[in-house]
């Protein structure tokens, strides 16, 4: 994506701009494999179980806000309060073989 703008949605990790035309999202007939991911509190261990020979796979791990709200404390909506859902508030993408080990990605806490 060359822009970030909002609502900016992801698909196979490529834009999706039908989404606001109702289209179903893309789908692909490949079965790839089965991704187990265990989380603990030091981090995460992850791993494609898969009957074809994976290189350059990519884990990508999403830390999401639900329910949050932001006083808007400047312009004409001062002294409002914005309602978001469904907010990715850490991101990280990780490169392997089909087994990952790393820790999560970092989010601002309120």
């Amino acid at each position: 994506m060359q822009v970030v703008y909002t609502p900016g949605v992801m698909a196979m990790g490529w834009e999706w701009r039908a989404w606001r035309r109702g289209s179903g999202v893309p789908r692909s007939d490949e079965v790839v494999g089965a991704l187990s991911l265990v989380l603990d509190s030091n981090g995460f261990t992850a791993q494609l179980n898969s009957n074809k020979l994976v290189n350059n796979a990519r884990l990508s791990v999403a830390i999401l806000g639900f329910g949050l709200e932001t006083p808007v404390r400047a312009g004409e909506n001062r002294g409002e309060q914005l309602e978001h859902e469904f907010v990715v508030l850490g991101f990280a993408s990780y490169q392997s073989n089909g087994r990952w080990q790393g820790t999560l990605p970092e989010a601002p806490l309120r």
